[in-house]
């Protein structure tokens, strides 16, 4: 091991995600966002914590047999889905997804692409519509699923380019859940008091700048 005699101990200190997480992501294979957010670490933490009093079980690293805790290597079983996310978590969670990819060694072009995935994301002008962050949360979980599949195939796609008619369709696609879900509890038998019109509009309409599509 080479140590690095003239660096100084940090200012801050990173969280850090679970062993189950970080595996993830050395095989490049695909894993929530979610275990790179604040509650996440935490919960990795935790884990970490109670790793004493936890089940081993052996692994096999290089050419050694060893111990590894079990729970270490489970997902959680209070992970929430990317679509799921809150703005404010799924922007935070990118940051730190951003930061291992970079400490696990991945290749360039795929840093840089995925950066540039999320910033299209982050910055998208739909963010402004009526629920559009919900519609954009949903675009980035399909894209970035699908994206890790064909890593899997060394086939990837480049994730930087924005699909907007996908994203056209998404929204729709959100749009019409939230008006199902307006009309199930304005019909529902638990209201006090029947409503008899609702907000949901007929049919929604989408102003989405024109951006590249994805080939």
């Amino acid at each position: 091991m080479v140590s690095n005699t003239g660096a100084s101990v940090g200012d801050t200190l990173t969280h850090r995600p679970s062993q189950y997480t970080i595996h993830k992501l050395k095989s490049f294979e695909y894993v929530e966002l979610w275990y790179f957010s604040p509650d996440g670490c935490r919960e990795a933490a935790d884990e970490a914590k109670s790793a004493a009093d936890s089940t081993f079980s052996f692994t096999k690293v290089d050419d050694f047999i060893a111990l590894k805790p079990v729970a270490a290597f489970k997902p959680s079983r209070k992970v929430i889905q990317d679509h799921s996310l809150k703005w404010r978590q799924f922007d935070m969670a990118k940051n730190s997804f951003l930061l291992y990819m970079n400490k696990l060694n991945w290749p360039k072009k795929h840093q840089c692409t995925i950066t540039m995935f999320f910033m299209n994301v982050i910055s998208h002008p739909h963010r402004s519509e009526p629920f559009g962050e919900r519609a954009l949360l949903l675009y980035a979980a399909h894209i970035r699923r699908d994206w890790h599949d064909t890593l899997a195939l060394n086939n990837a796609f480049n994730i930087s380019v924005f699909n907007t008619i996908l994203l056209k369709n998404l929204a729709e696609e959100v749009w019409n859940k939230v008006c199902l879900e307006s009309l199930t509890e304005v019909h529902s038998p638990h209201t006090s008091e029947r409503k008899t019109t609702t907000d949901c509009p007929s049919h929604a309409h989408y102003p989405i700048p024109p951006t590249h599509s994805r080939s």
